[in-house]
């Protein structure tokens, strides 16, 4: 048999009700929803939640509709457009891309009745080259055009910094023209414009350079 002291009984109880204590004090916390059910994480929810729209414009003519839209972060965007012929929507394409969409036009370039669409982009950096998104709206076609490389002959003053427009029958794109010690920012050469024309061949549609 073991006797104890009262001082004893006392120290025991005191240390029984300090370890319920901490044993109550350790339960789960509460349940936070957080977007997962049976183990699976719902990526959309957060992606749809992120995605800004950073360029959206309305084009239209003689019944055709497009919607050029941008979204996405600065790490990955989509360019995304929605076709409608006379109400009804016709096409839609999403691509995606790099760098920053300045503008969006639509005309009717080499005049076969047929309305282009020409997206206009910047890409990310210090140089802001320009890149061109362009095609041709065909019932329910949408047929890519392509525009023509650089001349080599520009390629040793060419740092990017592009801008485009259309005039007239005409794609034009101009960008500075930069000298071998020339910085990023500031270029001694002046302005180049080029002016481009669509034509169809073998089967494409093209910008080609417009001499005359």
């Amino acid at each position: 048999m073991i006797f104890c002291s009262k001082s004893s009984v006392l120290k025991l109880l005191v240390l029984l009700t300090l370890t319920q204590t901490f044993v109550a004090c350790k339960q789960d916390p509460p349940y936070i929803a957080t977007g997962e059910t049976d183990g699976v994480v719902d990526d959309s929810i957060h992606v749809e939640n992120n995605a800004g729209v950073y360029f959206n414009k309305a084009l239209s003519s003689d019944g055709l509709n497009v919607e050029v839209k941008t979204s996405g972060n600065d790490e990955l965007k989509h360019l995304s457009l929605d076709v409608a012929l006379d109400g009804k929507v016709a096409i839609k394409k999403t691509l995606t891309i790099d760098g920053t969409i300045v503008d969006a036009m639509m005309a009717d370039l080499n005049k076969d009745g047929k309305q282009e669409v020409y997206v206009f982009n910047q890409s990310a950096g210090s140089g802001s080259y320009g890149q061109l998104f362009a095609f041709q709206m065909d019932g329910n076609r949408m047929d890519s055009i392509i525009l023509d490389e650089l001349p080599t002959k520009y390629l040793d003053q060419y740092m990017g910094h592009d801008s485009f427009d259309l005039q007239g029958k005409h794609l034009i794109r101009v960008f500075p023209l930069y000298h071998e010690m020339d910085p990023n920012c500031c270029p001694t050469g002046g302005m180049k414009k080029l002016k481009y024309k669509l034509v169809k061949h073998s089967g494409e549609l093209r910008l080609v350079l417009d001499n005359s």
